[in-house]
């Protein structure tokens, strides 16, 4: 091949490839698209730091003494999501077996017990709950302090 031929094909090539790479002004080579996206405020579940008990005066039929009182629990953007209740009673040789605790919304037992927790299948901003103590062995627990707790999550 000639010297002349051999320029002329790599002229050819350059001013194909140079052509090939360049965009006309009209020509739209990139293009982005948004979306807002409003981010839903946090699950929460709040109550006050502390709740009342009272009762105990009188002896039942059945020898104990009843405590009584309410506990509230505030919920936002819970969903679907159920609220677990789980009370606890600490002391100074307190024994699980010397007491019983039961939970109940609006006069209606919630479902569950004191150890697996108990279920409110719908709760709703403000939840008022009814706690009942029930003191089985008074002669060990009497003159003692007990410490009743409730603690609330939000379940599936």
């Amino acid at each position: 091949m000639k010297k002349s031929t051999i320029l002329g094909v790599l002229t050819a090539a350059a001013l194909i490839t140079t052509s090939a790479a360049t965009y006309a002004a009209w020509d739209q080579t990139q293009f982005t698209t948004t979306s807002t996206v409003n981010v839903r405020d946090g699950v929460k579940v709040s109550s006050a730091a502390k709740f009342d008990l009272s009762g105990g005066e009188a002896l039942t039929d059945a020898d104990q003494l009843v405590y009584s009182g309410t506990v509230n629990f505030t919920t936002e953007n819970t969903g679907n999501k159920k609220l677990k209740l789980t009370p606890a009673v600490s002391g100074n040789e307190v024994q699980a077996d010397d007491y019983t605790i039961a939970l109940s919304k609006s006069g209606t037992p919630l479902t569950g017990d004191a150890a697996d927790g108990y279920t409110d299948a719908s709760p709703t901003a403000s939840n008022e709950y009814t706690v009942t103590l029930t003191v089985k062995d008074e002669t060990n627990l009497g003159g003692k302090a007990l410490t009743v707790s409730v603690t609330a999550e939000l379940i599936d």
